[in-house]
């Protein structure tokens, strides 16, 4: 059975329809709480490794100093093994960082279900996709961008690896959590919020059949399929 390993930043976060997508191929997985480069990381045994998101920013300097070089270097050794990295993203910026473009804040950021621009060459479904980002990746020419938005890259490759700018593992559930850890209490929703969980209420079903299309694109990329 092959194996992934899932790098969370947060309490609140799990690899919600990517896991399930992945599970429904026959992966089993591992979750990992990584919040200080004192945190122990081993890719042994593990076929490809998922990155998750992040309040936090990949060009803070406390940031990059208090973990995220650290968290940086552990994925160059992996992505040096052969072993495919999937951003998700924070984790598509780490990717992009990796590669030597740059990660700065975007004049605009993007929140709620939204429709991508998809290259004619790739299979991915236009969405809609959750978006919840204030960043933005500026990529170098050796990336491949697979969709973007009028704000930002939204899914590109880079060698073995895939990153998307949106939340393709978001669920209800999560979002929930997400929204109750921002707020301090789960009574705390603003109209806002209470809207964008009724919306991923309604879009779930349909959002997990495009997690497992991207999962497919993923391990077909990386050749793992």
């Amino acid at each position: 059975m092959s194996r992934a390993l899932v790098i969370r930043h947060h309490e609140e976060d799990d690899a919600g329809l990517i896991g399930r997508a992945f599970a429904d191929r026959g992966w089993s997985f591992d979750t990992i709480l990584y919040t200080s480069s004192l945190t122990p990381l081993s890719s042994d045994g593990y076929d490809a490794v998922v990155v998750l998101g992040s309040n936090a920013a990949v060009y803070d300097p406390a940031v990059r100093e208090q973990w995220l070089l650290a968290e940086m270097s552990f994925l160059e050794k992996v992505s040096d093994t052969g072993v495919p990295i999937f951003g998700i993203c924070f984790g598509a910026q780490v990717l992009c960082a990796m590669s030597g473009g740059q990660v700065r804040r975007a004049a605009e950021g993007e929140e709620g279900w939204q429709i991508v621009d998809v290259a004619d060459s790739v299979g991915l479904p236009r969405g809609p996709w959750f978006e919840y980002h204030g960043d933005e990746c500026v990529l170098t020419p050796e990336s491949n961008v697979w969709a973007t938005s009028p704000r930002a890259v939204q899914a590109f490759t880079w060698r073995q690896h895939l990153g998307v700018q949106f939340h393709p593992e978001i669920d209800a559930e999560q979002l929930h959590r997400w929204f109750e850890s921002e707020n301090g209490s789960p009574r705390a929703h603003s109209e806002h919020q209470r809207r964008l969980l009724e919306e991923t209420t309604s879009f779930e079903a349909e959002a997990a059949l495009r997690a497992g299309t991207l999962v497919d694109l993923f391990l077909e990329h990386a050749g793992l399929s």
